[in-house]
């Protein structure tokens, strides 16, 4: 239960921040030369912020995978395969 309610907030956190982000990375690219410097402060602090909720979304979504094995794939005979040499 706690598994699916942590799927739930790192897929709203990935659909959250990803497009503002991207509307971020073309703000810049077209405001790049002519921003004044509170616009430019406030753009840092806006990316900031974004890249942090990115970031708290990976982990989120790294806890799903190697704490609850959300995606993984077991067969009875992958940990037997995986510890012999190739």
């Amino acid at each position: 239960l706690f598994a699916v309610a942590l799927l739930h907030t790192h897929d709203a956190m990935g659909y959250f921040t990803s497009p503002r982000l991207v509307f971020l990375a073309f703000w810049r690219s077209v405001r790049a030369l002519t921003m004044s410097k509170a616009e430019q402060r406030g753009y840092w602090f806006t990316l900031t912020v974004f890249v942090l909720g990115m970031a708290w979304g990976a982990t989120l979504g790294g806890r799903l995978v190697y704490q609850h094995g959300i995606g993984v794939e077991t067969t009875a005979t992958s940990s037997t395969k995986s510890i012999q040499p190739h």
